[in-house]
């Protein structure tokens, strides 16, 4: 039941991690476009970025920071020793 539980979360935190490093491609590509524009549109858009975007993905990334190490603790691995072997290794 554990690896089972493990497994998901591990798949979540992965798919979770892939879309905030998406979400910060697109957040850079705004600043790109606003650096093109120029003018008050890039003033609105750096402000809408800054201020309602980027806190979000901040919160995302602390939560799925969150599930990873949940998920480090359900499969029992140990990151910072020599022997980082994990209880469910093959199956996570």
């Amino acid at each position: 039941m554990r690896n089972r539980i493990a497994v998901f979360l591990r798949k979540l935190f992965g798919w979770g991690m892939f879309s905030v490093l998406m979400a910060g491609a697109l957040c850079f590509l705004g600043y790109v476009l606003a650096l093109v524009l120029g003018g008050s549109a890039a003033g609105s858009i750096c402000a809408f970025l800054y201020e309602r975007f980027i806190p979000v993905l901040i919160y995302a990334v602390n939560v799925l920071i969150l599930l990873g190490v949940l998920t480090m603790y359900l499969c029992g691995e140990k990151a910072l020793t020599a022997d980082a072997k994990s209880e469910c290794e093959t199956e996570c």
